[in-house]
């Protein structure tokens, strides 16, 4: 599942890449392209995509309000298989760790309870502008990040707010906001995403946890994007507006449990 707002470019490559790793493994697979008002021609490409291949479809939202996790919502009642896996289109998400997922549910999943987490603090893990090795200084980051399209203050500022949420979520999930899900159909369409941008993960992850789901995280290292503008913020102002629903979101869900 792929919700995408102008992202025609990333979508070029990671389709494919998506496509030739479930070749790889061998199960059966589709690729959702949920589209929240696109005016880059993503329409024109995935439709022209389809016709090549009839795994590839487009969810047209454009008559709709915008948002992450409505569409994400319309893209499971879409889906036609038992198990559904959501992430970024930017190009972020490496498609290979697809991979390590499915085979981590495959060997975990035991029950209906199993969900796993492209996790970027973990072992292994690592944010925007790590190296291979999974551990890089700030300086390091900043500097490698230098010559992309991703900012240095919104990695600082995403990587102070996960830390947060792993505290104030009792600790249920090390990178609550991933985006990075694979879990069964039936599991997100009983917990329906709710919130906004910022904070539909983190309640989904954390509702999980209280209704006893195994939480589990695998490693990647976030990449910065190729192309194209990140929907998190151009400025200090809409990153710290864009983090604003992550502040709220646990405190809600406290005074919610009392």
């Amino acid at each position: 599942m792929l919700p995408v707002i102008n992202e025609k470019t990333n979508l070029e490559f990671l389709i494919p890449e998506l496509l030739q790793n479930c070749d790889q493994i061998g199960i059966k697979s589709e690729v959702i392209v949920v589209d929240d008002g696109s005016t880059d021609g993503t329409d024109i490409f995935i439709n022209s995509l389809s016709v090549l291949d009839s795994r590839v479809s487009r969810l047209d939202r454009s008559l709709l309000s915008r948002s992450l996790p409505e569409s994400l919502n319309d893209g499971f009642e879409m889906s036609k298989y038992p198990y559904v896996l959501w992430m970024d289109a930017d190009g972020s998400m490496p498609a290979d760790t697809l991979k390590a997922m499915v085979a981590t549910f495959n060997e975990k999943d035991r029950e209906s309870t199993t969900t796993v987490v492209g996790s970027r603090f973990v072992e292994g893990g690592g944010f925007k502008g790590t190296n291979a090795s999974g551990k890089t200084s700030l300086f390091e980051a900043r500097r490698n990040l230098k010559a992309t399209n991703d900012s240095f203050t919104a990695m600082v500022l995403s990587r102070m707010l996960n830390y947060y949420l792993y505290l104030a979520l009792n600790r249920c999930c090390k990178d609550p906001a991933s985006g990075f899900i694979l879990t069964r159909r039936e599991t997100v369409l009983k917990f329906k995403l709710a919130g906004s941008y910022g904070d539909y993960c983190p309640r989904f992850l954390f509702q999980l946890f209280k209704h006893d789901g195994q939480i589990i995280e695998v490693p990647y290292i976030c990449v910065p994007r190729k192309y194209g503008e990140s929907k998190t913020g151009a400025n200090l102002y809409q990153l710290i507006k864009r983090g604003l629903p992550y502040v709220w979101m646990p405190l809600k869900i406290r005074i919610n449990e009392k």
